[in-house]
């Protein structure tokens, strides 16, 4: 192989995982990545309470995975050592249909919730074990890269916003497809329906906010509640027990507002209606959280683009059979949680995708 490194663009879960993949078979690479930390959209913040010895993490971004049907991440996280536990589902749910209405509660068949695992550290740990496996010389942060181009006689170059340019072998880019095609020239420009499959793509999370209230106890599991919440009311449509497996408590949900609204209300508005919300829900001991923490990932320019917050379906399906193809003679690879054709969008598909990426690598 060329003594020129692999780059791959974008540190979140799929390029982390590719770069760590290619460094444990000897392969250079370099990891760009545009924002002052790693991790893309996962997102935790760390709480440290002087009731609890620990510190405490709570996730913004994805949260959970699926043993049972998604063995790529499973296998991932048990092969770094990290460390998970299950999801606290037992209780009641409570559900708000309308808004003169009180909350009601149910208890839902096994059926209804699939046994989901999260992070005891929260996703960030994740992160971090795998940049662990990769050089530190071989990561770069505050590195946006601007354009790719393609050179004859193979390989390509990536320039970035500061004007450097770096020479790859190959090129994978492990970020948003909407990002990808809006925000980076390709010369030669990509095919017309590639373009047009990554512009119809939408990107996880991007239209979403989350908002998770910080208590010293789970105080609802004592009332018999599981903390899950199904609501017509809001502001938060969705809502889930966000404990840790030990000391404090907490409860994150989705805003059901859209951005634009959300925009208008402002932080502290929200704040004040979630918090309203979580009372009627769960009573007065939920009107005052320790910790409230907000993420608005519509604000979040390394991951929404003006099209992720126009309506429409998440991409639940495969995406277009181009995201798994070679471009540019093999010098050009597509990642990223979105390109995947199984599981797109969750960090099941992010594992996957940077698994296929690097198996596609050739050398010249």
């Amino acid at each position: 192989m060329s003594i020129e490194p692999v780059v791959i663009i974008g540190g979140g879960v799929s390029g982390l995982h590719a770069a760590s993949l290619l460094t444990a078979r000897g392969v250079s690479c370099i990891l760009l990545e545009s924002r002052s930390r790693l991790g893309g959209r996962a997102l935790s913040e760390k709480y440290q309470s002087g009731n609890h010895d620990a510190a405490q993490y709570f996730d913004l971004g994805p949260a959970w995975f699926w043993p049972d049907g998604q063995p790529a991440i499973t296998q991932l996280a048990q092969k770094l050592g990290v460390a998970v536990f299950p999801q606290f589902a037992a209780g009641a749910m409570r559900v708000e249909r309308f808004r003169l209405e009180a909350p009601q509660s149910f208890v839902p068949d096994d059926s209804m919730v699939p046994d989901a695992l999260r992070f005891r550290d929260g996703l960030q740990s994740l992160v971090t074990a795998m940049a662990d496996t990769i050089p530190t010389e071989a990561i770069q942060l505050d590195a946006r890269v601007t354009a790719v181009s393609r050179r004859d006689g193979g390989g390509a170059t990536v320039t970035l916003a500061n004007g450097t340019r770096i020479d790859a072998h190959t090129v994978i880019t492990a970020l948003p497809l909407r990002i990808i095609a809006s925000r980076i020239t390709f010369d030669p420009p990509l095919p017309e329906e590639l373009q047009q499959a990554m512009q119809a793509t939408p990107t996880w999370m991007a239209p979403h906010a989350k908002m998770l209230a910080v208590y010293d106890t789970p105080f609802w599991r004592a009332a018999g509640f599981s903390g899950m919440v199904s609501s017509m009311v809001g502001p938060l449509q969705e809502i889930h027990d966000a404990s840790p497996p030990t000391g404090a408590g907490a409860l994150f949900g989705f805003v059901g507002i859209g951005a634009g609204a959300r925009a208008a209300i402002g932080e502290a508005g929200l704040r004040e209606r979630v918090i309203a919300q979580l009372v009627r829900l769960f009573g007065e001991q939920a009107q005052s959280p320790t910790a409230v923490y907000f993420k608005d990932w519509a604000t979040d320019e390394d991951t929404t683009t003006g099209a992720d917050l126009e309506p429409s379906a998440l991409p639940h399906g495969p995406g277009s059979p181009l995201f798994a193809e070679a471009h540019w003679d093999g010098a050009l690879l597509l990642a990223g949680a979105e390109s995947a054709d199984e599981h797109p969008g969750y960090l099941e598909g992010a594992v996957r995708a940077a698994e296929r990426a690097v198996a596609m690598i050739t050398p010249r």
